[in-house]
């Protein structure tokens, strides 16, 4: 009688937290992960711990709850109650955990539940771990398509049997699944290797990117190239894939979350799909020789002479053009189909260098250069400085279909040519005109203190002039 009492109370609480969960899902937006950014909002979790800790009646509670588990985790937005030891020995509690798993109503965070905030009940309690090394259940993380690193922590937990099932349902379903630089850790006995096995397999469907960084086998990696090359499609599928993550990645470093309403990438990644057909037809790149790399604000596609960056909008999207940046193709602004601004530029490829192949005079000379023109450079680092592989004018000949070829410049600086070897800056951004009055500083910039050596440098000549000046005059006078 007492228990169906409590009960009654606990679901009339319950439904309580549950709509006011749900009002603050509708007017608060969804980041990346599909994970609601009110953690420090749940009212549910502190709510069991209270009922777990009441003396008289916490086995009943106990039961209660794990008797309306499935709803409670629906709701709850941390689960760490779940290793609490007088909920997960209560009969039943493996069977229907598990079920509220599989009906889980944020399925991107189902493995992150169990192997993350449920960790410790996995570890200490094998009937509850069996039952997630199920093949139905690994059917049913499959069928969600989760992003591979999502897949980690599951494959490291389950045995090298479940793992050979999970390799081959992956496959079959053509699911990504782990296959970074520490895969290797991840998979047990002889499956790293059956990967590589089944790789060829594999690259028809998954990012050609990683799968060639995976690869070990310089023979399969020449099969996986003719592939590319043959069918060119995969390739510019896995791009449109980068593109999109870094978009969605831009979005939620810029606003703290990801907007419901579904980033169309469509215009940005026609455009960049035609840059790159028609620059790897132009200097002769294989699809397959196509690279990339992240940077902290943009991402980089790289051909054999060209280098396409898309990235956020600049800081200073117009400067005086001059001969001391990498001559831009194209330089300008373009938009998504809801309206968010990206820049995107195509430049010659152009040699990169580590830090301490780039000296503090050699940073100082390309700050002093640009000052003579009247610019100022306030993103002071050796990171942003290369040198040329070809002289610096713009290599191309043919106009691209992409018409917008417009520089997006203030005018222009400097009539001379940067030639092979020269330094360069890379990244032409925080560029201002002497004069401007907000010019911007990142952090760890030494413009300042280059300002205050080139004043001083000036001052120094200008006293060495007014000398000679001097002397001249005096021999003048004394020749008169």
């Amino acid at each position: 009688m007492i228990e169906k009492i409590l009960e009654r109370q606990f679901l009339k609480k319950f439904n309580k937290f549950k709509q006011n969960v749900i009002n603050y899902e509708s007017t608060h937006p969804e980041n990346i992960e599909e994970e609601i950014e009110c953690s420090n909002y749940d009212e549910i979790e502190p709510y069991i711990n209270k009922l777990i800790s009441n003396f008289l009646f916490k086995n009943i509670y106990a039961k209660i709850i794990c008797k309306n588990l499935s709803k409670i985790i629906n709701y709850s937005y941390n689960h760490f109650w779940l290793n609490r030891n007088i909920i997960n020995k209560q009969k039943d509690f493996s069977k229907n955990f598990y079920e509220a798993m599989i009906n889980y109503r944020k399925p991107k965070r189902t493995l992150s539940i169990i192997y993350n905030e449920a960790g410790p009940l996995i570890h200490n309690n094998n009937s509850v771990k069996e039952m997630f090394e199920k093949k139905e259940f690994i059917d049913h993380i499959l069928n969600l398509r989760l992003k591979p690193d999502q897949y980690e922590k599951y494959i490291n937990n389950i045995s090298e049997e479940k793992q050979k099932y999970f390799i081959d349902k992956s496959i079959e379903m053509k699911v990504p699944i782990p296959h970074n630089a520490y895969s290797i850790n991840y998979y047990k006995g002889n499956n790293y290797n059956y990967i590589q096995e089944r790789i060829l397999d594999i690259i028809k469907y998954d990012n050609c990117f990683s799968i060639k960084t995976f690869c070990k086998d310089p023979k399969t990696l020449n099969e996986i190239n003719n592939i590319l090359d043959q069918s060119p499609d995969i390739v510019f599928k896995s791009i449109k894939e980068i593109t999109d993550y870094f978009l969605k990645r831009q979005e939620f470093i810029k606003n703290g979350y990801i907007k419901k309403k579904e980033i169309d990438t469509t215009n940005i990644n026609y455009i960049i799909e035609q840059l790159l057909k028609e620059i790897i037809k132009y200097d002769n790149t294989p699809p397959s020789e196509i690279d990339y790399t992240y940077g902290g604000y943009s991402i980089v596609f790289m051909t054999n002479t060209k280098v396409l960056k898309i990235g956020d909008t600049r800081e200073t999207e117009k400067f005086p053009d001059n001969p001391y940046i990498v001559k831009p193709l194209i330089r300008r602004t373009i938009s998504n189909n809801n309206d968010e601004s990206y820049f995107i530029e195509v430049t010659e490829k152009v040699q990169t260098l580590n830090n301490g192949e780039i000296s503090e005079d050699d940073i100082y000379q390309l700050y002093k250069n640009l000052r003579d023109l009247g610019i100022v450079w306030t993103d002071t680092e050796a990171k942003n400085m290369g040198k040329l592989i070809k002289d610096n004018i713009i290599h191309w000949d043919k106009t691209l279909s992409d018409e917008s070829t417009k520089q997006n410049f203030d005018g222009k600086r400097g009539d001379f040519v940067l030639k092979k070897g020269d330094f360069v800056l890379l990244d032409a951004d925080y560029l201002f005109k002497v004069g401007d009055n907000n010019i911007l500083y990142p952090n760890g910039s030494r413009a300042k203190e280059f300002e205050e050596r080139y004043k001083k440098e000036k001052e120094i000549n200008k006293d060495d002039n007014n000398e000679n000046y001097l002397k001249n005059e005096s021999k003048k006078q004394k020749t008169i």
